[in-house]
């Protein structure tokens, strides 16, 4: 007997099984198999250019998934794409994102799960036969408006075919709410007026503002800088500028506020998949020290020293390829930085710098989803070997203790050994130094080490229940994070520590103290995370943690967690954010974004587009990764009657990590003989 056909497919309700009065167990069980075999295979094709697809619910999926996977999963209800198309049949929203707000099917899923579930309606799309990856054209241009007599902008969504002047003059005479006659307003493009029956597909390839004349009387400006306003759904690859619905089903639009741009306020170019870098760009862009430093004589004096050579004949015969310290990744991070922050343009492009990180590394070659934190990493730790002083690395072995040594003395002498390998601009910003301490559960044989850091991974274990469910949290702090990445944790199974007593490898307790915090800190939230089902044919569901976790914009004090030398340890250490990078959507795609401080204001920065949003706004279970930077402290004042002292000349102490931590240690918080990662190996899950 087939299961299918003991299926109800009505499209009111979700299908049920024919088995009596109630539904056991076995035949729920039954059912998810046969939906995930006969879809798997469905789902795992290559999907070619031109190939009919539907659009569905990123969330409906996402139920469907986690039933079909897990036996604690809920069967859902009807296919429901009313999140996704009005009753009309367009889109809801002018700029869904894949991942996020939707996801791509064959047709013969589709029809299996209308078959199975019901419901609707269908949003029937085609595969992009350009472009990486498998997306679909969703067939809206999106229009950039400028008012020429305020500068005010907008941006809204038209039909690709449908659309002509007269109706896009419709839709702007409505929504700019002008009170002249339709008749009176004019459109440009580039300098030259668009007529009423003129399409507005036949424009939109110059990519161009759209300026908008209220009243017939200001013509546009020659030589104009409003540049890249018009977006064909058809020239993205991944994700278009962000737009939001407002008013009438027939209209959505975005207007930013103001008429002028911020310095330091522009968007990146979307090369097909590359969200996770663009926000991550933005993070680092507005890191005023590494900035600031990048105009200075020291950075200049990089760029000489490791200029390529001017010989034509020779760079076309022999390609010069991309290498850590070669300078290559500096001069293109910096060349970006110097655009973004002087250019007058909305956007900038960084393929510069992306074609480097992709000869660094193939994981970033392609045009495929990454996470955003592994990209930072990578990126600082080319940086610095871009920036380090040292250019002869002496081996040097690592320097352990046991309980009751000099432990200053300890932590002094492993920072001037890491210095003495790894000096540079990076280093003095980015690094800290943690204390690691291992303990054998056999013979009790104790290890300290001091090792530096680049980013603080935490925990957001304790926002999840024992079944593995996503869980919000109502108390989930960034206090509560820290203290559990600090608490002594029990190594699993297969990441035994090599015990030098024992000469085996052991279980072994783990734990890491704050000894140090470098000027720039960086927080990541573990939301990823790998859950395993057990059993011989158990699988490893990815997962992603979605609880809201609190923390102080301003004045966070992370100097109660420090245990470094007197005056350091619990000494008051505030912190302020400036700048944080955001994941939407699940672990099989979403988005990533950033916000940043620019002067007093905050900014969301969303591929190309940038918007002025309120401080509450910076807060959300969307948080990825936190950047602070240290306050500086007070100078002392004299007292009265008593004459100041005589300014000192402070010198570096290479033995001390104020404001230092390692490069190559790529956060892996490792104790230095051990190469154990505070991480397991099933924590991280690219979005």
């Amino acid at each position: 007997m087939s299961w299918v056909g003991t299926w109800s497919t009505t499209s009111t309700s979700s299908a049920s099984l024919s088995y009596g009065s109630t539904e056991s167990d076995q035949a729920d069980d039954a059912r998810r198999k046969l939906e995930k075999e006969q879809t798997a295979e469905l789902l795992d094709a290559r999907l070619e250019g031109g190939a009919k697809v539907y659009l569905l619910s990123h969330k409906w999926f996402q139920d469907w998934k986690t039933y079909v996977q897990y036996s604690f999963g809920k069967r859902p209800p009807a296919v429901d794409n009313a999140s996704l198309v009005l009753s009309d049949g367009t889109l809801r929203d002018p700029n869904p994102y894949k991942g996020v707000d939707y996801d791509i099917v064959p047709e013969p899923v589709w029809e299996l799960l209308i078959k199975w579930y019901g419901g609707g309606p269908p949003v029937i799309r085609r595969i992009k036969k350009h472009g990486y990856g498998a997306d679909v054209d969703l067939e809206d241009y999106k229009v950039s408006c400028r008012l020429l007599t305020t500068n005010k902008e907008l941006r809204l969504q038209v039909s690709k075919e449908r659309c002509t002047c007269h109706k896009l003059k419709k839709k702007i005479h409505k929504l700019y709410e002008l009170t002249t006659e339709l008749s009176q307003v004019r459109l440009f493009v580039e300098e030259k007026e668009i007529s009423d029956d003129e399409f507005v597909s036949s424009f939109t390839s110059s990519y161009s503002t759209v300026l908008v004349d209220p009243d017939g009387s200001h013509p546009p400006p020659t030589n104009s800088s409003f540049s890249s306003g018009v977006y064909p759904s058809s020239s993205y690859t991944s994700s278009p500028p962000s737009y939001s619905s407002y008013g009438s089903s027939d209209s959505s639009y975005y207007h930013s506020s103001g008429s002028s741009r911020e310095k330091g306020v522009i968007g990146l170019s979307n090369l097909g998949n590359t969200c996770y870098m663009n926000a991550g760009l933005q993070c680092l862009v507005h890191t005023t020290p590494l900035t600031e430093f990048l105009s200075g004589e020291e950075f200049q004096q990089i760029l000489n020293t490791k200029a390529p050579k001017k010989n034509v004949v020779s760079a076309l015969l022999h390609p010069k390829k991309v290498s850590y310290g070669s300078g290559d990744l500096a001069r293109s991070y910096s060349e970006l930085v110097k655009e973004m922050w002087s250019s007058t343009s909305y956007c900038a492009t960084p393929s510069s710098l992306k074609d480097n990180l992709g000869q660094l590394s193939s994981q970033f070659s392609g045009y495929g989803q990454q996470d955003s934190h592994e990209m930072l990493l990578f990126l600082l730790d080319g940086l610095h070997e871009d920036f380090n002083r040292v250019k002869e690395k002496p081996y040097i072995e690592t320097l352990t203790g046991a309980p009751g040594c000099d432990e200053v003395e300890l932590a002094r002498n492993s920072w001037r050994d890491h210095l003495a390998r790894n000096n540079s601009f990076i280093v003095e910003m980015f690094q800290g130094q943690l204390k690691s301490t291992l303990q054998c559960n056999s013979c009790r044989h104790t290890s300290i080490a001091f090792d530096p850091f680049m980013t603080l991974s935490l925990p957001l274990d304790e926002a999840t229940n024992n079944r593995g469910y996503d869980h919000f949290s109502e108390g989930l702090t960034i206090d509560s994070c820290i203290k559990a990445f600090l608490r002594e944790e029990q190594l699993s199974d297969d990441d035994l520590w090599y015990c030098p007593k024992c000469r085996k490898h052991r279980p072994a307790t783990k734990k890491f103290n704050l000894w140090n915090i470098p000027t720039i800190l960086i927080l990541h939230l573990k939301r990823f995370r790998t859950i395993s089902t057990g059993g011989v044919r158990g699988w490893d569901w990815p997962s992603k943690i979605t609880s809201f976790v609190d923390f102080p914009l301003s004045g966070f004090n992370i100097g109660a967690y420090v245990v470094g030398p007197s005056p350091i340890a619990g000494k008051s250490l505030l912190y302020d954010v400036y700048a944080v990078v955001n994941h939407s959507g699940g672990t099989d795609g979403g988005h990533y974004t950033a916000c940043a401080k620019v002067g007093s204001k905050w900014y969301e920065f969303n591929d190309t587009s940038t918007t002025d949003i309120p401080e509450s706004n910076v807060k959300s279970d969307r948080n990825y990764i936190i950047f602070l930077q240290k306050r500086p402290e007070p100078v002392p004042q004299p007292t009265p009657n008593t004459p100041a002292s005589t300014p000192t000349t402070t010198t570096t102490d290479t033995a001390t990590p104020s404001t230092k931590s390692s490069s190559h240690s790529h956060n892996t918080h490792s104790h230095s003989h051990t190469s154990h990662s505070h991480s397991s190996k099933k924590d991280k899950k690219k979005p």
